[in-house]
């Protein structure tokens, strides 16, 4: 750590900083961002200082733009920084000056920072992910004008290659004819589109040895296993699975006090793009004899098929963690373990 300690408040177009050097506070700036004044504030900056900054939507470019200029950047998480800053008055002025003075007692709760060619992977599958969102939609309002004019598909699906030449030979009565053609153009877009980051995804380098260990685990697909590096991209910032568990919000909430326990629902904080991803595998997962089906079949007797689902995505990521946190391959533990309802469990072999 530096000596010089710079505390940032950051917004779209302006950031208010405010230096600490030696004990004291220094004068609070008002810069706005890429002028003369921003880069003549930067440039005096000493070398290899500590820059504190909350999390937000335009934190980590500015993360990622204090280390090229080698600064070191500090990204703290906003809700504790928030708790332990009550009962001061909220402005920009004096966010910036206790960012700064914290940030040198070493008391505030950071936030990992990923490496830019992990964060090039995560906007890529992210990237995608909207797309298949807007391609869900846009099948969703194809099924609806079919179904407004009581059009029936003789095949499996209207978007398979049969189900797209039925299309073509069906007329529906105006102006729905036109709906249709107009949301046929729209899904040959965004399929189009999707192909094309999905084949950008699948080609970005990675460790393949460990994209196959994690795709030898039960619902982890070649996609699924990008997006858990993209999200996690080091295994070993986290201890322990129920580390894993709580990062990806699929941790209840607990309130102790005296000699009661009690435990609410998911706290989903953390990735939900991690969340998703688990919740997805676990989906494909249960449907396979393995020890997923067995802890889904378990819960969801019990409290239902959505609570089982999210019991079973628990355990893959108790798996996940053994898997690469030991190296090794996946591989299913011969039948019902008696620790299995109390704890969390995970068998692998060498690759």
């Amino acid at each position: 750590m530096g000596e010089t300690w710079i505390g940032v408040d950051l917004h779209l177009r302006t950031a208010t900083a405010c230096r600490y050097e030696d004990g004291r506070l220094g004068v609070v700036r008002l810069l706005k961002l890429h002028g003369p004044e921003w880069e003549r504030y930067w440039q005096a900056a000493p070398r290899e200082a500590d820059v504190v900054v909350e999390m937000g939507r335009t934190t980590w470019w500015f993360a990622r733009w204090v280390q090229e200029r080698g600064l070191i950047a500090h990204v703290i998480d906003p809700v504790r920084s928030r708790a332990m800053a009550a009962g001061r008055p909220k402005t920009d002025r004096c966010d910036a000056r206790w960012l700064a003075e914290m940030g040198a007692k070493g008391v505030l709760h950071e936030v990992y920072v990923i490496r830019p060619e992990t964060e090039r992977l995560r906007e890529l599958l992210r990237h995608r992910s909207t797309w298949v969102r807007d391609r869900t939609r846009v099948k969703n309002r194809i099924h609806y004008q079919l179904a407004h004019e009581q059009v029936v598909c003789p095949h499996r699906s209207v978007f398979s290659q049969r189900g797209q030449r039925w299309l073509d030979t069906v007329h529906v009565s105006a102006p729905y004819n036109r709906s249709l053609d107009n949301h046929r153009a729209h899904y040959a877009f965004v399929q189009t589109q999707v192909d094309q980051t999905t084949e950008a995804v699948l080609s970005h380098p990675l460790d393949e040895d460990l994209v196959r260990r994690l795709e030898s685990i039960p619902g982890i697909g070649s996609l699924t296993a990008r997006t858990l590096i993209a999200e996690i991209e080091t295994i070993y910032r986290f201890p322990t699975p129920e580390h894993l568990i709580s990062y990806a919000g699929l941790a209840p909430r607990v309130r102790q006090s005296s000699t009661q326990d009690r435990r609410g629902p998911l706290t989903k904080r953390g990735s939900v793009w991690l969340r998703t991803a688990l919740v997805e595998a676990a989906q494909v997962a249960v449907r396979h004899p393995n020890q997923f089906q067995r802890v889904f079949r378990r819960v969801a007797f019990r409290r239902g098929r959505n609570v089982g689902i999210v019991a079973a995505g628990r355990r893959l990521a108790a798996v996940i963690w053994h898997v690469w946190w030991k190296g090794r391959s996946y591989e299913e533990p011969q039948g019902v373990r008696p620790q299995e309802s109390a704890g969390v469990t995970a068998s692998v072999a060498t690759a």
